[in-house]
């Protein structure tokens, strides 16, 4: 025999069709998995009929894992000793020491552009 308290009505229904949509635009469900499991919700009339729905599934406010941040600096670096060898080639065969000031140009440039937000 069910007990009472274990019935679910159309506003458990329509939270769970609402939570089945949101896994479904998280692509956590394919669109066969999202049409089978959305018509079994319709047939629910047990709360736990509804939780197993749900067991394979993480919580709905848990977002997937963010991806680890990128970090700039190793391709910065090897930009800026890209730059460093092309002034010093460059100051060498026209003998113009003002080529030497291009790392520094670039160093103040990055600086600005990839500084921490």
């Amino acid at each position: 025999m069910e007990q009472f308290g274990n019935r679910i009505g159309t506003d458990q229904r329509e939270r769970a069709l609402t939570e089945l949509s949101r896994h479904f635009g998280l692509g956590r469900l394919d669109p066969t998995e999202f049409s089978e499991r959305s018509a079994r919700v319709a047939a629910a009339t047990t709360r736990d009929e509804l939780a197993a729905l749900f067991v394979d599934l993480p919580a709905v406010g848990a977002a997937p894992e963010p991806p680890a941040p990128r970090r700039a600096l190793p391709r910065l670096a090897v930009a800026l000793a890209g730059v460093t060898g092309c002034a010093i080639v460059l100051a060498a065969y026209s003998g113009q020491w003002l080529w030497l000031l291009l790392p520094a140009a670039a160093a103040v440039f990055a600086a600005r552009r990839f500084r921490p937000r």
